[in-house]
């Protein structure tokens, strides 16, 4: 296939899929961690379809094909929204994806007795530490192993 028959079937094909009422972006190349979210994003907010054409291994020919289909549809997008909603939404769902990977990535807190001198026990490593000691204790976490504690009062089972 040659360039303008690519680029002008891609141009077509937009038109055809905005006459239907179907407002649909492509992109190309690696898949973004993102593009879940970006897709969610589109769709929810603004009716717009996201569609991961082709991978890093397409060819010229599928490269100019969804230039051109871009072309009238990133024109329609703008014409309707008066803005990049595409790239705006894209830098939106990327510090989303890194919230909701940073979240995911938290390990969960566990729970450690205090007793009566002070002295805990880390429910993860199980080495003993004092409160009161800096080094061993950040007030959050266990400086030995790293893990996160809530610490309760032995007697009392409330948090400290």
């Amino acid at each position: 296939m040659s360039y303008k028959r690519d680029h002008a079937q891609g141009q077509a094909d937009a038109q055809r899929d905005l006459e239907r009422g179907e407002m649909i972006f492509k992109t190309a190349g690696r898949q973004a961690c993102w593009a879940a979210q970006w897709n969610r994003i589109l769709q929810e907010r603004y009716g717009v379809k996201l569609v991961w054409g082709v991978g890093c291994t397409g060819s010229e020919d599928e490269f100019d094909y969804i230039r051109g289909y871009n072309e009238i549809a990133s024109q329609a997008i703008m014409q309707r929204y008066g803005s990049d909603i595409v790239k705006a939404t894209n830098e939106e769902a990327m510090k989303v994806y890194e919230v909701e990977s940073a979240n995911e990535s938290q390990e969960p807190t566990m729970e450690s007795p205090v007793d009566q001198f002070g002295r805990v026990v880390c429910a993860y490593c199980g080495r003993a530490f004092q409160v009161s000691d800096a080094e061993r204790w950040d007030g959050q976490r266990h400086r030995e192993c790293g893990y996160s504690l809530r610490l309760y009062d032995v007697g009392a089972k409330s948090a400290i």
